[in-house]
């Protein structure tokens, strides 16, 4: 059989050599891996959570006409300074539960506990995102700066060890909460009222006990192997929390609108808004008493019932505002 020899270039020079085809599937595949490792890390940060942080912007906006531009930056600046800070913080609790979330039904397809992400990319991502978000606070105020490392520092805590303490964990996400709404309000020069912020901790502490309760009945027996405080939540005893936050919060959150004092209306308007949120919270609640409600926000987007109420409790505070 005779060989096959290639012709010389034209420049002397030997003819390059092609690579081979394991050379070029292996450039494909590292290729895919580096995309699909961003796109993981995408999902990891959760941006469809970010809409918890339009609660930075309650306070501006009940005053948004008075704000003027330079306002209106800065509330916006906030709330983008706590969309990084709140996947900062997402990147850093799903890196340290990757062993435990491998072991969870629904978390072990996250990005990180998969494989997708590696644990060092994950961290220089959080690590990022939480300097980006403190520069971003610098820009609007020391205050803001202070609030958001509070933030961090109390979302970090809950990762380290909080989470694992029953009813603690939740306080601490139900402060993470107001810690927004207080941000809105030093961006924009703004009293903070004491009854909406302790409206905001009860309406919070309701949809973090919520989790709760959703999480014990999917996991069942093995709940306390998933974290250990669900060792010490029983039904009862959330539900029975479930009953006192949603009263407190509705029950504020009236008593803040009335306190504004802007005539015959305000009684009116009021029992609306107090009627809107426990509509609301009433709506998370059956779909938890259904089995439902483990991702509160894919619920708020998804359910025709939350949003109307919610649309409901908007304008008035919306209304409270402007009279």
């Amino acid at each position: 059989m005779t060989a096959t020899i290639a012709p010389p270039s034209l420049s002397g020079q030997p003819p390059k050599q092609r690579p081979s085809v394991i050379e070029t599937e292996g450039r494909h595949g590292e290729a895919h891996r580096h995309t699909d490792a961003l796109r993981g890390l995408l999902r990891a940060a959760r941006p469809h959570q970010w809409i918890k942080n339009a609660t930075v912007l309650m306070i501006p906006g009940l005053g948004f006409y008075t704000l003027g531009v330079a306002g209106l930056v800065d509330a916006l600046v906030a709330c983008s300074a706590f969309c990084l800070a709140s996947s900062s913080v997402y990147l850093l609790n799903d890196t340290l539960d990757r062993e435990a979330d491998r072991h969870h039904p629904v978390k072990r397809h996250r990005p990180i506990a998969s494989g997708v992400v590696s644990p060092t990319l994950a961290t220089v991502a959080s690590g990022a995102a939480a300097l980006t978000a403190l520069a971003l606070g610098f820009l609007v105020s020391p205050m803001l700066v202070a609030i958001i490392a509070a933030y961090l520092l109390l979302t970090a805590s809950y990762s380290l060890g909080l989470k694992r303490l029953a009813w603690v964990d939740v306080a601490v996400l139900a402060a993470g909460f107001v810690l927004r709404v207080v941000a809105g309000a030093v961006a924009v020069g703004a009293a903070v009222p004491l009854l909406l912020l302790t409206a905001v901790f009860a309406g919070a502490a309701f949809v973090a006990l919520g989790k709760r309760r959703s999480e014990l009945v999917l996991l069942g027996d093995d709940a306390s192997s998933h974290r250990s405080a669900m060792g010490t939540y029983r039904l009862r005893t959330i539900d029975a929390g479930l009953a006192a936050t949603q009263a407190v919060a509705v029950v504020t959150f009236g008593l803040w609108v009335l306190a504004l004092e802007f005539g015959p209306a305000g009684a009116g308007l009021a029992l609306l808004g107090a009627a809107g949120f426990w509509e609301v919270l009433n709506a998370y609640r059956r779909r938890l008493m259904g089995g439902g409600g483990g991702d509160p926000t894919r619920e708020l987007l998804a359910n025709h019932t939350l949003l109307p109420g919610l649309l409901v409790v908007g304008l008035v505070a919306f209304s409270a505002g402007i009279i």
